[in-house]
């Protein structure tokens, strides 16, 4: 009995392992960006989600200020004590405030003045998902130096991001 139901069932999973390569076929080589213009389909999907991001981004800035200058969130540095900073260097600055440098000030997200930090991160960051988004496509048309290139540009920016590169500190 569940021999015969499981060999029914193969008909429709089949089919649905079918659609969601073919869907996958469809997202990887881009066939939903068409232009009229001279823009290539990579060059609409990455603007594409290159916007997503950017409005996502400006949204998220714009919340996280509210909840900062509202106080609904307490900050590192209070906003009202900033102006006494304001003439110092980095350093006296570091100092005076415990301020973290580097990464390190994902830990403080939960600081008023510290999440405005993560929307920034996140506009930072779109360019490698637009590339990531577009490397798909390149493969399937293979497209094997603009690949090429486009891995490399992650990777350069990865390492970027990583603070690997910081110096001084």
């Amino acid at each position: 009995m569940a021999l015969e139901k499981a060999s029914k069932n193969r008909p429709a999973v089949a089919h649905m392992a079918e659609a969601a390569r073919s869907r996958w076929s469809k997202f990887a080589a881009g066939d939903s960006y068409k232009s009229d213009g001279p823009a290539s389909a990579e060059q609409m999907a990455y603007a594409a989600l290159l916007d997503i991001g950017m409005k996502a981004g400006l949204v998220a800035m714009v919340v996280c200020f509210a909840l900062y200058v509202s106080g609904i969130l307490p900050a590192h540095v209070p906003l009202e004590t900033l102006p006494r900073y304001w003439s110092m260097s980095v350093h006296d600055y570091l100092e005076a405030t415990k301020a973290p440098t580097g990464w390190d000030w994902t830990r403080l997200v939960d600081k008023g003045d510290y999440l405005n930090l993560l929307p920034v991160a996140f506009l930072a960051t779109i360019t490698i998902v637009c590339y990531a988004r577009i490397l798909p496509m390149l493969a399937a048309r293979r497209e094997r130096i603009y690949a090429a290139i486009v891995i490399a540009e992650i990777a350069v920016l990865l390492l970027a991001v990583s603070g690997y590169l910081a110096g001084g500190h």
